[in-house]
């Protein structure tokens, strides 16, 4: 199998700041809506960023606090607007946790996040017309996350061309 990978991105600072245990969210990155022949070739999506937390920590057992997620927006036509996919179950969006920022690191870090590869649930949800996305997170008091930029990096099967001699 062969791939090629297209990809999309953001260069727009973005800073969450958490004041309490509520989980604060930023939307930073939207995909393009992806249709039924890109999603039937993709094999993997991947997020990488250049982010950092708020550089200090009072607790360092008690975790680190900042993190990307994905999520996926399905498009509501009649209201020409987007939502976020929910479980029916939890009556919340579906969110995948990409990566988080390495504890009490003040400088930017050049970080990939996990691989969303062809058997995970993200693509047993998406439907044509759907897109992907990005969340910049932060939880309880002084934490921070801070992203410089955003790159969503998709992977696709393609099957070259064949030489005839």
């Amino acid at each position: 199998m062969s791939l090629d990978r297209f990809t999309c991105e953001t260069t727009t600072p973005l800073n969450v700041q958490a004041d309490n245990g509520t989980i604060k969210r930023s939307s930073w990155l939207r995909s393009l809506p992806l249709d039924k022949a890109t999603l039937q070739r993709l094999h993997m999506v991947q997020l990488h960023t250049i982010s950092h937390d708020q550089g200090w920590v009072g607790d360092p057992f008690a975790g680190t606090w900042t993190w990307f997620e994905l999520a996926i927006e399905r498009p509501l036509p009649a209201l020409g607007s987007w939502d976020l996919l929910m479980n029916p179950e939890t009556k919340e969006p579906y969110r995948f946790q990409s990566h988080h920022n390495p504890q009490a690191r003040g400088e930017p870090q050049s970080l990939s996040g996990a691989k969303f590869e062809s058997d995970h649930k993200i693509w047993k949800l998406i439907k044509p017309g759907d897109r992907l996305v990005v969340s910049a997170c932060a939880q309880y008091a002084e934490w921070s996350n801070t992203g410089l930029s955003a790159r969503i990096e998709f992977w696709r099967r393609f099957d070259p061309p064949v030489c005839l001699m």
